[in-house]
């Protein structure tokens, strides 16, 4: 009977996400090199080829996002009346500056393989980033920002 409903609970978790998968919208982002970020977002930032730089999230949000790309830079905005943070998936390749507004969230999947990022991020923000480079963080405004460095020691 265990196996029965766990292989029930399966099936329903993959025809789920099968589902989402299918409604995702995708821009793409040509090379992105700068990334701004304005308020009320949750952003991951996925390594990706260089033939795969692109902006991806649910369709339903396709009227609630707007996203901008001129030359190497990229913006991502919310609509004011959003009532909770859009998930924004961004595929990226040599990423080298990310302007996070207030209230964003941003993670990546992976490590991200940019030599160097220059991050300008709010207070009220919170990045949690991999690359196999360096990060150098900046607050934005008169804000103080507190950076933890969590590289694992070698012996």
């Amino acid at each position: 009977m265990k196996q029965k409903l766990f292989l029930f609970l399966l099936t329903a978790m993959t025809a789920l996400s099968a589902g989402a998968q299918e409604k995702q919208l995708v821009i793409s982002a040509g090379e992105t090199k700068h990334l701004h970020i304005a308020d009320n977002l949750r952003i991951v930032l996925v390594q990706s080829e260089a033939d795969d730089i692109s902006v991806r999230f649910d369709n339903s949000l396709a009227d609630k996002i707007s996203v901008k790309v001129s030359g190497e830079e990229v913006f991502l905005e919310a609509k004011p009346y959003l009532s909770s943070k859009p998930l924004i998936y961004v595929h990226v390749n040599g990423l080298s500056t990310l302007t996070a507004g207030e209230n964003v969230d941003i993670e990546t999947i992976g490590t991200l393989e940019s030599k160097k990022i220059e991050l300008f991020i709010h207070a009220n923000s919170r990045a949690h980033l991999r690359t196999k480079g360096r990060i150098l963080a900046y607050p934005t405004g008169d804000h103080s920002i507190v950076v933890k460095d969590v590289t694992p020691k070698v012996f």
